[in-house]
């Protein structure tokens, strides 16, 4: 979190997160400044994202400890989620990374298709049963590119306006939530930041109808072969 623009989203993460645990009481200023600079200085290598799908999984009781904050939001508290995210979240880096990694001589020698594959398979699973559940951020257009790569998608006009409108109302959300954060540190959502939230949630909700229209998502894990995962 080097930037303003980093800063502001992680306010604005905070305030959600404090709203979503029923702490309605306005944060303070001191507060605000500690738990962003706690964040800044043990969880540095998290970003905007991160935080989110960390204070999301674990209200939605998905990670594997104690999600009571006992009256305090602080260091203590949040230091205890976003450890624990860091296991729900390492199938998901060890596939991106070798994405990352896929086009470097090293990389492609060392690959495995089948553990690669098998992964892929294990996190659309995961997926379709978070989008069935309740709704799923395709943070990084991970299942929007796959979906539209392999001509899985059927962009109807009725879809898009949906999608469109979808995107509006979230990212008109994140902007109202935490605004009295926001202006005490001065931040304001940039027009390219609203855009940007705008199309990240219209992809997620196009990703969302896609995946509850599959009705059987073992058969269609069966049907996914290495050569559809190759970007």
């Amino acid at each position: 979190m080097k930037t303003n623009k980093e800063l502001g989203g992680v306010i604005d993460a905070l305030g959600k997160w404090r709203f979503y645990l029923g702490l309605k009481e306005k944060a303070s200023k001191e507060e605000i400044i500690i738990n962003v600079q706690f964040i800044r200085d043990h969880f540095g290598d998290y970003n905007v994202n991160d935080i989110h799908e960390a204070m999301q999984t674990s209200i939605a009781g998905k990670l594997a400890v104690d999600n009571n904050h006992y009256g305090n939001f602080g260091p203590l508290y949040i230091s205890r989620i976003l450890n624990a995210y860091k296991d729900y979240k390492s199938e998901i880096l060890q596939y991106c990374k070798k994405q990352l990694d896929k086009n470097t001589p090293k990389a492609l020698t060392e690959r495995n298709p089948k553990e690669e594959l098998d992964a892929m398979k294990s996190f659309f699973l995961r997926a379709h049963k978070e989008a069935n559940d309740t709704f799923y951020n395709d943070y990084g257009d991970v299942w929007y590119n796959f979906a539209k790569r392999n001509g899985l998608l059927t962009f109807t006009k009725e879809l898009i306006d949906e999608a469109k409108r979808f995107g509006k109302h979230k990212a008109n959300d994140e902007a109202s939530d935490g605004i009295l954060l926001k202006m005490q540190y001065n931040q304001r959502m940039k027009k390219e930041q609203r855009e940007f939230k705008e199309r990240s949630y219209s992809r997620s909700f196009v990703v969302n109808q896609w995946l509850r229209s599959i009705k059987n998502p073992k058969e269609f894990t069966d049907g996914i072969t290495f050569s559809m995962l190759q970007g």
